[in-house]
């Protein structure tokens, strides 16, 4: 008997430590949990004809500083419990960018040259310890973490304790009818001399970045750098990155060769707690960008030595260039912007030569050496209605220490009505000469509080504004006190409940709401909020210690299937109607669970 257990304890030790060993140029096929981990001795690729599937749990160790190419399908589909992981057999080295060691090469999706459909897929992949010195990516520009040149899928991965002296993590480039989607994936860790993530969409393409994490990341430009972007952005949280420009930067182009110019949707983001040296969380140059119901807050920059277009805490937003209307308009809107700062210019926005519309934000207890609330140098048209001022400080120029909301230089039309602000003075602007004041000014409310829930108490920040309410109390005076002429009214408010609940439109970014008066507007994740059973076939129950207000269930592209208004804490809901397929239910605008529909 001892001698058959010994004989099965010898088999399974041999099969749990089974590994395969791959010398040749070329793979294809399929890689299996029994074949791993696969130990990788070069470089390697997937030719164009070919197709590679690598199962749940496989571990795929690269035996130096090795790469992947892809020319044709790679499939790597893991599990929430056993991922696919790329990694390196020897770290050792990985913090010193003058050296080559201590990291591999990473994944690059060349142009498909394929006949099949490209059925290319990244799911539940951990993507560690990639390292490219300056020598590396100067000799070859595509050796990056993660190269794309086309379309492609990815959710849930994780990239963490990356490095470049010199280049990306992530390099995107799409052509016309190409899709990025990026769901579900978590950025931590990484070092990047250049921007953490590049997206180009001047070819034509689309991006889709959705509910992502980027956190504790430090880049020597941006963290993430959008160019000629075609894109929607949203329920991604941002916080606790370090960078030397600004945290997400979104730069057009005025290259005769494409009209998209920039043009992306920022929506339901939480982006707090970033530090850069020149810039704003959010940097926005040339084209029509929409920000919508976000949540910035507690970011700042470090140096006051900022140049022409520099400065913001929150967001940042400049140059124009020749164009239509419709490419050079920036619509800030329905956003809560709070407790950021600035040494330069604008702690909660900074406007430089820039066609804007500022509309139903509450931007609260920022802090800036000029324009605590806003900056403004520009000779476009402007317009701030529907906002509360409340708790801005400016710390420098004399001249506006009295008007610290809205400060700066124009020489166009300011359009300010309907805005609650504390101060008086040129209604809570001080433009200098050239400006001319347009809209019915007496619309506007000066008061000494607009009666908020649990805003912050300084303007410090510190402190922190993640977990607090700015909804509106019932006496408060910004209650259908707004006006929906020119405002470019969003269907739903920061808090994604229908905008307008009264006779008119409410001044902020949340309107006054009965039922969740007491809840606040963005609630922290909790981890006992549960959704089953999963997969599900034709009812699905979400359970919450909280109350739920609202359920909103969209597909992998976003798309609403199902938008339920509530005031219970357990919910059952009928998704037999529903094609197969994966899931986001995202509940109270905040804490997003995905399910697979059978």
């Amino acid at each position: 008997m001892r001698k058959i257990l010994t004989l099965i304890y010898i088999f399974c030790a041999s099969t749990a430590f089974a590994s395969t060993s791959i010398t040749t140029p070329s793979v294809s096929g399929h890689w299996t949990l029994a074949g791993s981990p696969y130990l990788v001795f070069n470089n390697i690729l997937i030719n164009g004809d070919s197709s590679l599937i690598i199962d749940p749990g496989v571990s795929i160790i690269f035996q130096g500083a090795y790469n992947l190419s892809v020319y044709g399908i790679l499939h790597a589909a893991g599990s929430e419990t056993q991922p696919v992981t790329f990694t390196v057999n020897d770290t050792t080295g990985w913090w010193n960018d003058t050296t080559a060691t201590g990291g591999w090469h990473g994944i690059q999706f060349q142009p498909y040259g394929g006949s099949a459909i490209d059925t290319s897929l990244l799911q539940y992949c951990i993507i560690t310890y990639t390292k490219f010195d300056s020598a590396d990516a100067m000799a070859v520009p595509t050796l990056t973490t993660l190269y794309i040149q086309r379309g492609l899928a990815m959710n849930n991965c994780t990239f963490s304790y990356n490095k470049s002296a010199y280049d990306y993590l992530m390099y995107v480039i799409t052509d016309s009818a190409q899709t990025l989607d990026m769901a579900l994936c978590n950025f931590n860790n990484n070092n990047f001399n250049s921007a953490m993530l590049f997206i180009d969409n001047f070819f034509g393409g689309y991006s889709h970045l959705h509910a992502n994490t980027f956190y504790e990341n430090q880049s020597g430009n941006v963290i993430i750098y959008f160019a000629a972007a075609n894109l929607l952005f949203e329920q991604n949280e941002l916080y606790n990155n370090t960078s030397v420009r600004g945290t997400i930067s979104f730069a057009g182009t005025t290259s005769s060769l494409t009209t998209k110019d920039g043009h992306a949707t920022i929506r339901n983001n939480k982006i707090h707690n970033n530090t850069n040296t020149f810039d704003a969380a959010l940097v926005c140059f040339s084209g029509k960008i929409d920000i919508n119901a976000n949540l910035i807050c507690n970011n700042q920059h470090t140096s006051g030595a900022c140049g022409y277009l520099d400065g913001g805490g929150g967001i940042n937003i400049g140059y124009n260039s020749p164009g239509p209307f419709d490419s050079t308009v920036y619509i800030v809107r329905n956003n809560v912007i709070a407790n950021n700062y600035s040494p330069f210019h604008g702690g909660g926005i900074n406007i430089q030569d820039a066609q804007t519309l500022v509309t139903n934000n509450q931007i609260i207890n920022n802090t800036s050496a000029d324009g605590g609330g806003i900056y403004m140098f520009t000779n476009f048209p402007s317009a701030f209605k529907n906002n509360i001022f409340f708790g801005n400080v400016t710390t420098y120029d004399t001249f506006a220490l009295n008007t610290p909301d809205i400060s700066g230089s124009s020489t166009s039309t300011v359009e300010y009505d309907h805005n609650w602000s504390q101060h008086s003075t040129y209604f809570g602007l001080d433009l200098g000469p050239g400006y001319t004041i347009s809209g019915d000014t007496t619309t506007n409310i000066t008061g000494s509080n607009p009666l908020m829930v649990s805003p912050t108490l300084t303007a410090s920040v510190t402190e922190i504004a993640l977990s607090s309410d700015f909804s509106l109390q019932l006496s408060s005076p910004c209650i259908d006190a707004g006006d929906t002429t020119g405002a470019y009214v969003y269907s739903t408010d920061y808090a994604g409940h229908p905008r307008i609940m009264g006779s008119h439109l409410d001044i902020g970014a949340i309107e006054f709401n009965p039922v969740t008066l007491h809840t606040p507007p963005v609630l922290p994740v909790p981890t006992s909020i549960s959704l089953y059973p999963n997969p599900a076939t034709s009812l699905i129950t979400i359970s919450s210690p909280y109350t739920i207000s609202q359920v909103c269930i969209t597909d992998l592209l976003g798309q609403i299937v199902m938008l339920q208004e509530l005031n219970v804490s357990l919910v059952q809901l009928n998704v037999s109607g529903l094609p197969a397929g994966v899931y986001l239910t995202k509940i109270n605008n905040s804490t997003v669970l995905k399910f697979v529909k059978k």
